[in-house]
């Protein structure tokens, strides 16, 4: 310090210097030795754990151990008498080199490693753990590993191992599925090793996970079994008995030896396991492709009392777990091409909303005669025997599931598990299906593309994840072609992605988003690729039909072994029954279609009794001047308040606001007020003008969006909604004078054209004009609308225009190609270069469980499928049920029915072609 500071200077030169704190006490002044104390004890403790871990296990293993290494135990078997086994304190010369340090793996001779033909040894793409990649190098050694933090950016679970050992025997790689997955109170993994090539290490070839000391009926003769010193039951809490795995390994001269000796080429029991999974769930979720259980549960079995906690009401109780290994992968069979038979048939079954869980599922809505069977073997497994039922029934060529197949909301953490519960069903009979995917299917551990991947490698799966350059996962079309060689496409089906729920910057402001700007342009660039066919359309006489199709391969197949005890038929409930029938089929149904006289707010009701029908007409048949007054018109007729004196009323008179049925809004939006058009409309980014896809619309302000079921409260019933009668006394003399709706002419045989072939396009979220439409009306004066709806608006707020400017756009002939330009249309223009009716005769809708209703808006039909499962809400005598479209006739005739759990059809129709619902007076 310089000597100029004076005084200063020498008082801080004579402070004493600033002494280390640790563990917020001052060692240097005031001596404490406590943190010192505590230190040395937690090291101590620490380095002590680690030796009792490496040397001891938890739980003792039975028998006599011989450490090779620090990760297991060997006890090696030689038979004595028959029928008895003992074990041999002797450990085994290879392991034991090994453990000395001897590099015996190393040092081998390789000349006589495995045959050049055998493929499945060779090492192939070095990654990590992927239970769908089809690995055929055999596994060498496993192990068990727990940590208290999950693997990350650093694996804490990961076994020791140096350098040396993996270099001679193979990394480990984490099976990356936690074994204590909301059963432990801490992390546990199992860890692999796979062969190395040029190894002559011996190859697993048999897993047992036994709670007792092994036997000879335990554990097979011939090779080496090895016990993991940890038990697999570690962490579980409440804490079960201690289980160990065993694993055996054979040599590869053994395994050699035995596939020679086979006609397949197999080894048999000596194949060797090549891949390990994790399957959660109870017996009803099945392994994936190619894998095999290993039968004993590791939570969730016969000797877990949590287990027997879990029910079919609130999904409480431990769920179980068990082991699933691969041994030579299998190939899979080729995706099928879908044609409709030599007869021009083809079936396809939708199934909505299967809402499964992880554990058994909660049994929610359903009806007493049910709820006893439901509750005592889960609502998913209830929904399975009611799938099969339909199946069965059906005898689909395709099942196309709608969306929701997995609950969400914490019940389905594991995706591969919900979806391993029904897909089975289908691969097992050979047939063909796909998905969309809905609103819950994307709350869970897997993505949708990851999903989309999953289901890939399974058999007879034909969906695709679609253009990654288009908003969702799931954009894709399927044609269905001709049975002769001829390979033509005669039917479409597109499938969309309708996403979830929508963002916003407002966290209280929800509601479903909607079909994006790409999803528009790309549906309109695949409908203008779709080549014109002369319809209706002829196979050529002689002409050779592709090998199999006669026989409709994709028909269903009994499954083999014991079928599982399908629900047993109710009576109907009364309310099922619907309103006496408007449509004139060609060939008398099942169960003929009964007209529903749908209200002013698309409120079907039941007109049985007898009470003539009352014909509302689109909002285009009503005068101009008529436009702005007939809300009020219709609450003058029905004793309410206009929609002025509702917003005159004050707070005193909210319970007659209460009373009343249907809001200003509401009232607007039925009567054809859909929102702002033009300039002023409210855009989202990437539509409007700017993005040539015309207006944006915005029919609703969401306000009376229904987020789940109504209750029986909510439910419109006669005290609630107005009657035939008085529909008729309000609205006969605006509505007399109604017009049918009249559609472009189409391909018949009187009248052959080129076109398109018809198509059908699948959303699990309805579009909005599904409520917001005018409801066309027939040539026999009837609106062509039947079903029943019980609950509230499930569509999006924001309407982006795919159903004008997709499917309206989108006629089934083409135009001349000097009018419009395919390319310039492909590029997003708004006028399609087509005209004649809409090429999508259909929307298949999921979304809604107590909504089944079908209803044609400017010669679309939008159908719902209604809820398939036990599983996903419902409503007190309102069936389970699937929707079934039957095509014929080549693709020109569409025909639909309602297949309920009682295996009674309703409501068959006829959509388009012959005899197609409104078509004549």
């Amino acid at each position: 310090m310089p000597s100029d500071f004076g005084p200063i200077a020498d008082k801080w030169s004579r402070r004493p210097a600033r002494s280390h704190v640790v563990c917020g006490v001052d060692l240097a002044r005031r001596r404490n030795a406590s943190c010192l104390f505590l230190f040395a004890a937690v090291v101590s403790a620490a380095v002590l754990t680690s030796r009792y871990r490496l040397e001891h296990p938890d739980d003792h293993p039975y028998g006599h151990p011989t450490s090779i290494g620090k990760q297991a135990y060997a006890v090696s078997f030689k038979k004595a008498v028959a029928g008895q086994t003992t074990l041999s304190s002797e450990p085994v010369d290879d392991v034991e080199d090994y453990a000395a340090g001897d590099n015996t793996w190393d040092s081998v001779d390789n000349s006589g490693d495995w045959e050049s033909d055998d493929d499945w040894l060779a090492p192939t793409k070095p990654v990590g753990w992927d239970p769908l990649y089809r690995n055929t190098a055999p596994l060498t050694e496993i192990t068990i590993k727990s940590c208290v933090l999950p693997p990350g950016f650093y694996d804490l679970c990961a076994p020791t191992s140096s350098k040396k050992e993996d270099a001679l025997r193979g990394k480990w790689v984490r099976v990356d599925r936690d074994l204590n997955r909301r059963v432990g109170i801490y992390y546990l993994y199992l860890y692999e090793r796979r062969l190395l090539p040029n190894s002559q290490a011996a190859v697993i070839t048999d897993v047992k996970l036994l709670t007792h000391s092994p036997t000879a009926d335990d554990l097979s003769a011939g090779g080496m079994w090895t016990e993991l010193s940890d038990s697999i039951r570690t962490g579980v809490w409440p804490r079960m008995p201690a289980m160990f795995l065993h694993y055996k390994v054979t040599e590869q001269s053994d395994v050699r030896a035995a596939r020679k000796a086979s006609t397949d080429g197999s080894a048999g029991a000596l194949e060797p396991i090549t891949e390990f999974d994790v399957v959660y769930g109870g017996d009803e979720v099945q392994p994936l492709y190619g894998y095999e259980i290993v039968p004993t549960y590791i939570t969730g079995g016969p000797d877990d009392k949590e287990a027997a906690k879990l029910d079919a009401t609130d999904n409480k109780g431990r769920v179980g777990s068990r082991l699933a290994v691969r041994r030579a992968p299998v190939a899979l069979p080729a995706t099928p091409v879908l044609r409709f038979t030599p007869e021009g048939k083809f079936n396809i079954l939708q199934v909505a909303d299967l809402h499964f869980s992880v554990g058994p599922g909660a049994c929610r809505n359903v009806d007493p005669e049910r709820e006893s069977e439901c509750k005592k073997v889960g609502a998913d497994k209830y929904s399975l025997d009611w799938l099969e039922t339909a199946i069965d029934t059906t005898k689909p060529d395709l099942v196309v599931f709608s969306g929701d197949q997995l609950n969400g909301q914490d019940t389905s953490w594991s995706s591969q598990s919900g979806i391993l519960k029904w897909a089975p069903t289908l691969w097992s009979r050979q047939i063909p299906w796909t998905v969309i995917f809905g609103n819950h299917d994307g709350e869970l551990d897997l993505s949708l593309e990851d999903q989309m991947t999953l289901m890939k490698s399974m058999p007879y799966f034909v969906g695709q994840a679609g253009p990654s350059n288009v908003d969702g996962t799931g954009n894709y079309v399927k044609p269905i072609r001709s049975a002769d060689t001829s390979n033509t496409t005669l039917f479409n089906l597109y499938f969309l992605d309708t996403h979830a729920i929508a963002k916003s910057l407002n966290p209280w402001e929800k509601g479903y988003d909607w079909l994006k700007a790409s999803q528009i342009n790309w549906f309109k660039g695949q409908s203008s690729r779709v080549k014109s066919i002369n319809r209706p359309y002829q196979p050529k006489a002689g002409s050779t039909n592709v090998k199999g199709s006669a026989a409709r391969p994709s028909r269903p197949k009994t499954k083999p072994g014991k079928k599982p005890a399908k629900p047993k038929p109710v009576a109907e409930a009364p309310k099922e029954a619907v309103a006496a029938p408007h449509i004139e089929a060609t060939a008398p149904p099942a169960t003929a279609p009964e007209l529903s006289t749908v209200d002013f707010l698309g409120h079907a009701e039941d007109v049985s009794g007898g009470a003539d029908p009352v014909n509302v007409p689109p909002i285009d048949a009503l005068p101009d001047d008529n436009l702005n007054g007939f809300a009020d018109a219709v609450a003058e007729k029905l004793g309410e308040p206009t929609p002025a004196e509702l917003a005159a009323m004050t707070a005193d008179d909210s319970d007659v606001k209460k009373k009343r049925q249907t809001s200003d809004d509401e009232l607007n939006q039925e009567l054809g007020d859909i929102g702002a058009i033009g300039d002023d409309a409210a855009v989202p980014e990437g539509l409007g003008s700017e993005g040539s896809l015309g207006a944006a619309v915005m029919p609703d302000d969401g306000s009376n969006v229904a987020d789940g079921p109504m209750t029986d409260s909510d439910v419109p019933n006669e005290g609630d909604n107005p009657t035939s009668e008085e529909l008729e006394s309000a609205f006969g003399d605006l509505f007399d004078d109604a017009e049918p709706t009249v559609l472009p002419a189409g391909p018949t045989k009187a009248k052959p054209m080129e076109a398109k072939p018809n198509a059908i396009s699948f959303l699990h979220i309805p579009l909005p004009e599904v409520y917001d439409a005018p409801i066309d009306i027939g040539m026999d004066g009837k609106r062509l609308v039947t079903g029943e709806r019980f609950e509230g608006r499930g569509a999006p707020k924001f309407n982006s225009g795919f159903f004008t400017q997709a499917l309206l756009a989108q006629g089934e002939l083409v135009k001349d190609a000097s009018e419009d330009s395919p390319d310039e249309f492909w590029e997003g223009e708004f006028s399609a270069p087509t005209t004649g009716r809409p090429e999508v005769k259909v929307v298949a809708n999921g979304h809604c469980h107590i909504t089944e209703d079908c209803r044609r808006v400017k010669g679309v039909w939008m159908c719902f499928g209604g809820g398939g499962s036990y599983s996903g809400y419902g409503r007190a005598g309102f069936a389970r049920r699937m929707r079934v479209y039957e095509v014929s006739e080549y693709g020109e005739k569409i025909e639909t029915y309602k297949l309920l759990d009682t295996k009674k059809k309703i409501d068959q129709m006829v959509l388009a072609g012959t005899g197609a619902v409104g078509e004549s007076a």
